[in-house]
């Protein structure tokens, strides 16, 4: 890989030496023993420091943005440097470099340092001992305040960086675990709760939501809310995602609800309230002041004026929800969901005309006529919509399928209608 191929300079780094720091730690958790030094508080900040290192070693020397020429001198080559492996994470290739105990990805396109992962950490639990050890030198004596302050915020930084990285990874579980400890590090400061303790924990709800441990996540954003963190909106909608997700609907619109009358220009809350309103069939006179104030907020987005358009729909008033569907299309030509439901909008408004027609004496013929006219027309404008939709999607069944219903509808309009239901049919067929 070309981004390796750069690399003229020599490997000056020294290989970490995790035996010595093993023996660091032995040597301070011996001290820690002694009768007489564990009385003083700076024997425990030594073993605490033994553990950060533990915990830290592997990855002191990496950065995000790290170039990959200071990476070999800073850690040296990586033992598959000439033929690193190609992992994709976030639909995006990075060439990933082992070392030792660590693996680091590389950007091709900028030759620097993604993130990485330690493969072989030295303690496992060596952040959970070194904080441990800083609660016992405050035990111990309070006057070392300053100094567990400054290791509870070393350890808050460290593990919320891992947390960073394994999220980047895709790794959420991980991520949220690290995250958590952090969080609960920050709260528990002998010093005092930490600024970004209630960030923290939310940051492990998100995580804890992304792997699919929904429980967690429902019981953290609970918790937030409960201790008045909201972050302008946002854990009402991870709340109400996560009980979504846990198939409590009652809940989620209560949250939904909740967060939307204090945070209506919450751009993010007010979609995703619509889709899951339009999805659950809530009643749409409900959801569609909220999609208008979406609309206000966000101008632009063609996925609001969409969702004007189905709301409108299930309100069976269909010249509002195709001239939202036209707006939408104004912006953006190519947008497949607003031509289909353009055209399905057309489809179930010729639909009512036919309804009507079942229901109007057979001796009407006038009305009858009239009713006839208007599902003609109204069924040909499902066709136009549906063709465009066909164009930006040909390999979409389900409009093919509709094309090939409504030129059914039409087959008797003209030798054009009949060839049209012809070939939809035809290829409805081979799409099964």
């Amino acid at each position: 890989m070309a981004v390796m191929a750069i690399v003229t300079m020599p490997a000056m780094a020294q290989k970490v030496n995790a035996d010595a720091i093993k023996a660091k730690i032995e040597k301070n958790e011996a001290m820690s023993r002694d009768p007489k030094k564990s009385l003083k508080a700076a024997t425990w900040i030594n073993l605490g420091k033994a553990y950060y290192e533990a915990a830290t070693a592997n990855t002191a020397m990496l950065f995000p943005g790290l170039t990959y020429d200071f990476l070999v001198l800073s850690v040296g080559q990586a033992s598959n440097a000439n033929e690193p492996e190609t992992r994709k994470v976030g639909g995006k290739d990075y060439a990933v470099l082992t070392y030792d105990a660590v693996d680091v990805y590389i950007d091709p396109a900028t030759k620097t340092v993604h993130t990485w992962k330690e493969t072989k950490p030295i303690d496992e639990d060596a952040f959970a001992k070194a904080i441990k050890a800083y609660d016992k030198a405050y035990e111990t004596d309070p006057k070392s305040l300053d100094k567990v302050n400054e290791a509870y915020i070393s350890v808050v930084t460290a593990l919320t960086n891992d947390g960073q990285g394994f999220y980047e990874l895709d790794e959420y579980g991980k991520a949220a675990k690290c995250f958590a400890e952090a969080a609960e590090h920050a709260k528990n400061n002998p010093n005092g709760e930490m600024e970004n303790a209630k960030e923290l924990a939310f940051f492990a709800g998100v995580a804890s939501y992304q792997a699919g441990m929904y429980d967690k996540a429902k019981a953290i954003f609970t918790e937030l809310l409960n201790n008045n963190y909201e972050q302008n909106g946002e854990v009402f909608l991870y709340l109400a995602t996560t009980q979504d997700k846990m198939d409590d609907k009652a809940a989620a619109k209560e949250t939904y609800m909740t967060g939307i009358k204090k945070y209506a220009n919450n751009t993010n809350l007010l979609t995703q309230f619509i889709s899951f309103a339009i999805t659950n069939n809530e009643d749409p006179t409900i959801v569609l002041p909220y999609v208008l104030t979406a609309q206000q907020a966000d101008p632009k987005n063609v996925g609001l004026l969409l969702a004007e358009g189905i709301v409108y729909d299930k309100m069976k008033d269909y010249e509002k929800a195709i001239a939202a569907y036209d707006r939408a299309l104004e912006m953006d030509p190519t947008f497949f969901g607003a031509h289909y439901n353009k055209g399905f909008a057309y489809y179930s408004y010729a639909g009512e005309y036919n309804k009507q027609i079942g229901q109007t004496d057979y001796t009407n013929k006038a009305r009858i006529e009239e009713l006839k006219q208007g599902f003609i027309a109204n069924m040909k404008h499902a066709t136009e919509a549906f063709e465009k939709a066909h164009e930006v999607n040909p390999n979409d069944p389900s409009v093919v399928e509709l094309l090939r219903s409504a030129y059914f509808s039409l087959r008797d309009e003209g030798d054009d209608m009949k060839a049209k239901y012809e070939h939809y049919n035809a290829l409805s067929k081979k799409m099964k």
